[in-house]
């Protein structure tokens, strides 16, 4: 059996951004299509937001996993964590 791999990297740059879908009918059109979401979570000095935790859970409730507190320095390396997580599929 062939099966697809699907991954959708989600990022939080702390800016007020709203989708159409809550995030709960976001976890259940990713289930349905069978994508996996990974998010970044950056470093930013003083901004904290209940945004974390919901793109947390939409990650862990899809398959993927959350990345917390990313620096500039160290995008490559959860890119490359992403990367081998996905080729584990």
């Amino acid at each position: 059996m062939d099966r697809r791999k699907l991954a959708e990297v989600a990022g939080h740059s702390g800016g007020v951004s709203r989708s159409q879908l809550t995030s709960g009918e976001a976890v259940s059109e990713a289930l349905k299509s069978g994508a996996v979401i990974f998010t970044i979570d950056p470093v930013l000095i003083g901004v904290v937001s209940k945004d974390d935790k919901i793109m947390k859970s939409i990650a862990e409730q899809t398959g993927g996993e959350s990345f917390d507190g990313v620096g500039r320095e160290e995008i490559p390396k959860v890119f490359a964590s992403i990367q081998e997580l996905i080729n584990g599929m």
